[in-house]
């Protein structure tokens, strides 16, 4: 099993995991087990997660092709994961400082 099979993998049960919580947070959202602030904070968080997470994956991908261009002597593939090594930190602090200010946007 190669990397990038394990991260289809990985990611696989990640949406399944994401539609189980979709499915709570409609019950939430109607009132059922949370009032609204601690249902946007809930939401918020599990956003934040979700979009670092996703960003770690971009980074791991990116550290695989670098280093397959590393040892291929491939300046393409090298740059390559470059790039997806700098998209994937950014995406995570997308997540981690960008998301959970979301919560300023509704007053309570």
């Amino acid at each position: 099993m190669n990397l990038g099979m394990a991260l289809g993998i990985l990611m696989s049960k990640m949406v399944i995991k994401f539609k189980w919580a979709m499915m709570c947070a409609n019950m939430l959202a109607t009132g059922l087990l949370l009032d609204a602030t601690s249902f946007l904070d809930t939401g918020v968080e599990w956003g934040s997660a979700i979009v670092s997470v996703g960003g770690a994956v971009l980074l791991i991908v990116g550290l695989n092709d670098y280093s397959e261009g590393k040892t291929q002597h491939n300046p393409n593939a090298k740059q390559e994961g470059l790039t997806k090594i700098v998209g994937g930190i950014a995406v995570i602090l997308i997540g981690v400082g960008l998301v959970p200010q979301i919560r300023t946007l509704f007053p309570e």
